[in-house]
């Protein structure tokens, strides 16, 4: 039996999967916007971690919740969660979603306030004041993706940071001056 929450938005009411850290943003776009088929790839999932905890720790330094830093440092501890990879089940917009990224937006920054509030314990409602602020689509769009590009043309640059890579091929001695794991 599924289970499911409800959360409110500027077109009503919305069933929501109660375990999901996504919220009625998401849910819209799932029907509106099944296009693909699709999720999203992990790299750019990750990116868009990482370009929110920056949006996070500028938050913090210009004293945007210098009144409460339990809610900073939830935020921050989501936002790493995301780029980490440990948060990719929830975020589910279709790949070919509609529009400038403003959907893919809105499912990261409702998994990282739902987190956010999980982590202080609080109920799931991804309300706007839990999310890094100044962190909209037209900038995190662009700027995800340029680091998951980057992220990726990495990897293929340097074999030895890929851990199928440190590991030697069957009947070929393995390189004194690298590391088993790769790192070095």
């Amino acid at each position: 039996m599924n289970e499911f929450r409800s959360e409110q938005d500027l077109l009503g009411e919305v069933a929501v999967p109660a375990n999901a850290l996504y919220g009625a943003h998401t849910a819209r776009a799932l029907d509106n916007f099944d296009l693909a088929g699709r999720p999203l790839q992990g790299e750019l999932v990750h990116a868009y971690g990482v370009v929110k905890l920056a949006c996070a720790l500028t938050n913090r330094g210009l004293g945007v919740w210098a009144d409460d830093p339990q809610k900073a440092d939830a935020i921050e501890a989501a936002c790493r969660e995301l780029a980490d990879g440990r948060l990719d089940e929830h975020v589910v917009v279709d790949l070919l979603q509609g529009g400038a990224g403003t959907s893919t937006n809105m499912n990261v920054n409702e998994v990282i306030a739902n987190r956010a509030l999980e982590i202080v314990g609080a109920e799931k409602d991804a309300i706007e004041d839990r999310q890094p602020a100044g962190a909209r689509a037209r900038a995190t769009t662009p700027a995800s993706s340029r680091a998951a590009r980057r992220a990726r043309a990495s990897l293929r640059a340097r074999p030895a940071a890929r851990p199928s890579a440190a590991r030697p091929a069957p009947g070929i001695p393995a390189r004194s001056n690298v590391p088993a794991d790769g790192c070095g």
